[in-house]
């Protein structure tokens, strides 16, 4: 009773711990999303503040993601775009892949993939390690030699340009007003683009500026053509640096305050929950007190129970060496009748032995008394034919002393 009352008392402890930790681990929730960049498998560990919605999973993924392509690009590879198409997430009782559709089945430091569009042609390796994300770019310096043509990458960041070239100024602002990341500029993208940057242009200047750089009017603004435009006009291309500049800072800046402000929801989320958690913690640290007293009341009876069952078990035992002893004299008393049968059945058989003996002789006597009745019959009836005769002897006798008597009488007379 004491071990089960024992292990009720730990058990809610252990349980109460349990919970406890849960608490305080439950403010950092890792991802492990891997994806493959250029060939190669790369794994990164996102941590969020407490478990993510899908949308928040996949926007994560792919600020991420989008600035490790930037960092892993080799220098004579073309472009590439971070563009999944379908999630994947690891089940480990199963082994299998199953694809994400519900975010309740994200777990703590579970592994998703990122399928993207060319999914066929990915490097068939093992997943590494996962790793977490470096920080963002801060400087991505465009190249020096000559203007890139074809599908360029948008700066993840501004580049830090002390005293850029005017090669450089012009790789940078048509990266950054190219932000299909085609190579190519319509013109409903360049519009909007200064536009956002703010630059003081009506819709018919910007027209006008876009005719003077599409040189061939095939409607795209080439690398080529904006390169001869900037040589024409270095002092818009200043301009559109410095605004460049200014709005990738902003830009930051909103994305920032965006980041902070999900941050902040995301803690207090975490406040939230983590004051539920503590509120039942508490809940059950008055519980666990409750059984406790319970517990100790319960002790405290089976601890009488356990007293008077040892003074039962000690009047038991002072019984039971009693009716040992009893059983140890009545043994004794049954070995000794059971030698007293043994002297008995010895003296019984010894008797058995004498009567038949006895039998015997009173059989043989009996025999020597027959011969001696049938010897005296003999006897009887010659003694009878004899005393016949003497009886007859005896009358002759008489009769003849009758006579003599009778001549006696006649002689003296």
């Amino acid at each position: 009773i004491l071990q089960f009352l024992y292990f009720i008392v730990t058990h809610e402890y252990f349980v109460l711990i349990e919970k406890e930790t849960e608490v305080s681990t439950c403010m950092t929730f890792s991802v492990y999303v891997a994806a493959d960049a250029y060939g190669h498998k790369v794994n990164f560990e996102l941590q969020f503040g407490g478990c993510p919605g899908n949308e928040q999973l996949i926007d994560e993924a792919k600020r991420v993601f989008s600035d490790a392509f930037a960092r892993l690009k080799p220098p004579l590879a073309p472009a590439r775009l971070f563009l999944p198409i379908k999630w994947q997430l690891y089940c480990d009782e199963t082994e299998t892949w199953v694809s994400l559709t519900d975010d309740k089945r994200l777990l703590h430091e579970c592994q998703v993939y990122a399928l993207q569009e060319d999914w066929q042609s990915e490097a068939q390796e093992q997943i590494p390690d996962p790793i977490l994300p470096p920080p963002p770019l801060v400087s991505a310096e465009p190249p020096t030699n000559t203007i890139i043509e074809g599908s360029l990458p948008v700066p993840a960041s501004l580049p830090a340009l002390d005293t850029p070239s005017h090669l450089e100024k012009v790789n940078f602002v048509f990266r950054s007003l190219d932000t299909l990341n085609t190579g190519l500029i319509n013109f409903q993208h360049f519009y909007s683009n200064f536009t956002t940057l703010g630059l003081p242009f009506s819709a018919a200047t910007t027209s006008e500026l876009f005719k003077k750089t599409d040189t061939d009017q095939d409607g795209y603004i080439s690398a080529h053509e904006w390169g001869r435009f900037c040589e024409l006009y270095p002092t818009l291309l200043d301009s559109l640096v410095f605004r460049i500049r200014e709005h990738g800072i902003e830009q930051q800046r909103t994305d920032k305050l965006n980041l902070c402000n999900e941050q902040l929801m995301s803690h207090k989320s975490v406040e939230a929950s983590t004051r539920a958690a503590l509120e039942e913690a508490k809940r059950a640290v008055q519980l666990l007190e409750g059984t406790y007293n319970r517990t100790l009341s319960n002790v405290a009876t089976a601890t009488q129970l356990y007293e008077s069952v040892q003074k039962s078990h000690i009047a038991e035992d002072a019984a039971l060496q009693k009716c040992k002893e009893e059983v140890a004299a009545r043994l004794s008393e049954a070995s000794l009748a059971k030698e007293r049968e043994i002297a008995a059945a010895n003296e019984h058989n010894a008797s058995t032995v004498t009567v038949t003996e006895a039998e015997a002789r009173v059989k043989h006597l009996a025999e020597q008394t027959l011969k001696a009745a049938s010897i005296m019959t003999d006897r009887t009836t010659d003694h009878e034919d004899s005393i016949s005769a003497l009886t007859l002897c005896s009358e002759s006798l008489q009769a003849a002393i009758s006579e003599q008597t009778q001549k006696k009488r006649s002689r003296k007379r």
